[in-house]
Parts: structure tokens; C-alpha cells; sequence
């Protein structure tokens, strides 16, 4: 019995230690945002969180189990290559109300075609409605301003656009986080070889917004995407 309570008490310290831990290290926020996420299993997200809590210098990427990786981590930011096609992005996103961190997960596949969705969570780990903070570009953002000929490859250039699908990405060294949108295309072996087509695709644009503590701004055209 003696043993028994020796070793229940030696289990509640090193939990006690590692709760510690995680509210003291300085990826604090970003283990309390992975928990409120459904990102992996519960036993990786534990292991995950084992391992920033200990505040240690990682070395990455870093093999996590069944085949995940840690391949970035900072104290506001968390990427995970979460299946072989699968990478995801944590970020923490300041509000002005101070009430915060607002939470942004952006999950990307890369097969058959690159293609991402962007969500939301409060600081309690409420799911939010993503169009009230961004509302993603449309293919005629995509296309606005381009000076398009009447051509076949004009046509299928459109029709490569629906339904239109995502590369999203956090540009570096910005004073305010910023996202960068790009349209993602699924090219055919004869879409490949049309060389006018090829042309009409390298002047699509990528378009940024940035976070103003509230929400983001309009979208622009990046000036270095």
C-alpha cells in the first residue's frame, strides 16, 4: 500500500510539473492553442506538448509518432507535417481588444492538387465563422485587371479557376502578420503543353491581406509574393 501511494504521488508530481511547465515556458500559448485544436490524435497532441513544454532546444524537424513531424515552432507559430500530403500551420494572431491570442489553423494537401482551408478559434478554443474574419478571394479576384484575349486558352484558364482552390501561406518579415493567397491549378498533359496557356497562368497574382487586430484588410496585389 505504501508502495502504491508512493507511486501515485511520484505520477502527481510529474504531472503537476509538466502543467507547470507548459503555463511558464515560452511556447506557453501556443501548447494551450494545440490543445484546444483536433489537430492529430490526443496521445501525439500530449507528446507534442511533452516536448515544447520541457523548453528545450529542439532539434527539427523532429519525428513525432505514426509518421507526424514538428518542422517550425516560435512562440506565436506551430508547423506540422501531419500525414504524407498534409502539413498544418498554428499561428497566434494579437487583438487590439487585448483579449486574445486569436487562434489560425491552416491546413494544406498537396495531392492530388494544392489546396487549403484557413479556421478560426477564440481564445477559449471556441470555433468561429471564418467568413466573418476573411472572406478568401474569388476567381475574378484572381483575374481582375488581367487583359485577357479572346482565346481558347483564355476559356480554359477560367475554367481552371472552378472551383477554385488555395495555396495559402504567412509572408516573412512583416511588421503585421499578413497572408498570402495564390489560386492553385490542376494542369492536364495538354494544358502543360499549350504555351499560350503557360503565359496567361504566369500573370495570375498572389494577393495579401493583413491582420489588423480586429480583422484583415482588403486584399491587394502582393508587391513581393
Amino acid at each position: 500500500m505504501k508502495q502504491l501511494r508512493a507511486l501515485l504521488f511520484t505520477a502527481l508530481l510529474l504531472v503537476s510539473s509538466l502543467a507547470l511547465n507548459a503555463q511558464t515556458t515560452k511556447y506557453a500559448a501556443i501548447i494551450k492553442a494545440l490543445g484546444q485544436t483536433e489537430l492529430l490524435d490526443e496521445d501525439r497532441r500530449t507528446q507534442l506538448a511533452t516536448l515544447l513544454a520541457q523548453d528545450s532546444a529542439l532539434s527539427l524537424p523532429m519525428e513525432l509518432d505514426l509518421g507526424a513531424k514538428l518542422l517550425a515552432v516560435s512562440e506565436h507559430s506551430l508547423r506540422l507535417q501531419t500525414s504524407p500530403v498534409g502539413t498544418a500551420e498554428l499561428r497566434l494572431l494579437p487583438l487590439a481588444s487585448g483579449q486574445g491570442p486569436l487562434t489560425t489553423l491552416i491546413e494544406t494537401v498537396s495531392s492530388p492538387q494544392v489546396d487549403a482551408r484557413i479556421s478560426f478559434l477564440s481564445a477559449s478554443g471556441e470555433a468561429l465563422p471564418s467568413t466573418t474574419l476573411l472572406r478568401l478571394p474569388s476567381s475574378e479576384d484572381f483575374l481582375h485587371g488581367l487583359q485577357l484575349p479572346m482565346s481558347t486558352a483564355s476559356d480554359r484558364l477560367r475554367e481552371l479557376l472552378y472551383p477554385l482552390h488555395y495555396e495559402l501561406s504567412w509572408a516573412q518579415g512583416t511588421s503585421a502578420p499578413t497572408l498570402i493567397v495564390r489560386p492553385t491549378l490542376l494542369l492536364s498533359e495538354e494544358d502543360k503543353q499549350s504555351d499560350e496557356l503557360k503565359a496567361l497562368i504566369a500573370q495570375l497574382p498572389a494577393l495579401t491581406t493583413t491582420w489588423g487586430g480586429q480583422s484583415f484588410a482588403p486584399f491587394v496585389r502582393a508587391t513581393n509574393p
